[in-house]
């Protein structure tokens, strides 16, 4: 079974070395029947001289797996994808973003997921986030109830409507070729040069019924934000369209499925329903701060922002006495704390492995 992973580029000259990493760790894959596609998204610098120069050399372990596609013209990062899956010859398809990495473990373990569940459409890994915030360096493992897989469907979407698809999305997800072949399941292309498209992608498989799986025993996807950079990610949260963004997936996928949820329960309609108006009206404070003039100090206050909105969503939503949260907080601090020396060391020392291969 051949596992094709996709791999959209733009304008990465000068930091090449992000994508040589990436690369040398799909070379560090035990399971070894990997195709491997990346798509230049319309490069003005020498990014595709770099890159062809890399996969041609006689080191690089997939040379002869290995699809170098390029277009003339920047469309955005769901075009690229699309475009990748378009000439993807392998029965289940994967994408990694050229900054992110894939633990050692990360295709066998996809390949045998789904060779043990044959009705399982489409896979979600567990991810470790690692942020190098200007030197400063956090990661974190992304919490998901151990039961998710077991959940009915019901409460399975309501899950992670509730918690925005708690997963890589753009890095690690995995689907059957059959899957994108009929072309109702892609990358949007409305948001191909916003962001949240990944979510958008989530989305669309609980509307269309597709329930992912997700392998929980441990990370084997590594996502990297480096916020003194202009990386895509991290850059474009902080841009107005992520209101626009928000508003237009709201309107394509998020609202139906929230309706949904009302059919069986009015409750957890008013949860979700005031969970989404709630990060709705963050976004208008954000686009509100970024058009006033103070982007450089809302990018520095991003994570207070929202520790601010999951304090009054517990409080005025789900009725939380606000002193009992106070006493609970050093407990939930102790507790990401920990996860997070864990995490980070697992981050670095991988990080440090790979940047050894290079050499």
């Amino acid at each position: 079974m051949t596992l094709s992973i996709v791999m959209p580029i733009y304008q990465i000259a000068k930091r090449f070395n992000f994508l040589k990493q990436a690369l040398e760790s799909l070379a560090k894959q035990t399971y070894e029947q990997l195709e491997i596609i990346i798509v230049d998204d319309g490069s003005k610098d020498n990014t595709v001289d770099l890159v062809d120069s890399f996969i041609k050399c006689n080191d690089w372990k997939y040379k002869n797996s290995t699809k170098l596609i390029s277009v003339p013209i920047n469309a955005g990062v769901s075009i690229a994808r699309n475009l990748g899956i378009s000439h993807a010859s392998g029965e289940l398809i994967a994408f990694l973003d050229w900054d992110d990495l894939l633990f050692p473990q990360y295709a066998e373990k996809v390949v045998d997921t789904f060779i043990s569940n044959p009705s399982v459409y489409v896979v979600l890994p567990s991810g470790l986030f690692y942020v190098n915030y200007y030197g400063h360096e956090k990661a974190g493992l992304l919490d998901v109830p151990q039961n998710i897989n077991s959940m009915c469907f019901e409460d399975f979407k309501v899950y992670l409507l509730e918690n925005n698809f708690p997963a890589p999305m753009g890095s690690g997800i995995c689907g059957r070729a059959e899957l994108f072949s009929d072309q109702k399941i892609k990358f949007d292309a409305y948001l191909s040069k916003k962001t949240a498209e990944d979510i958008l992608l989530g989305y669309q498989l609980l509307e269309n019924g597709i329930r992912p799986y997700f392998i929980l025993d441990e990370p084997i996807v590594l996502v990297r934000a480096y916020l003194n950079i202009a990386s895509r990610g991290r850059g474009a949260v902080l841009q107005n369209f992520e209101f626009d963004a928000f508003k237009y997936i709201y309107s394509r996928c998020t609202h139906s499925l929230i309706i949904h949820v009302r059919e069986k329960s009015e409750s957890t309609y008013i949860r979700i329903k005031n969970k989404h108006d709630l990060t709705y009206a963050t976004f208008e404070i954000k686009k509100l701060l970024l058009e006033s003039g103070m982007r450089q100090a809302f990018s520095k206050s991003w994570r207070s922002v929202a520790l601010l909105k999951k304090f009054m969503y517990y409080v005025l939503f789900l009725r939380v006495d606000p002193y009992l949260m106070g006493a609970l907080y050093p407990l939930y601090v102790y507790y990401k704390t920990q996860n997070q020396t864990k995490s980070l060391a697992t981050a670095k020392n991988y990080l440090v492995e790979l940047e050894g291969m290079g050499e």
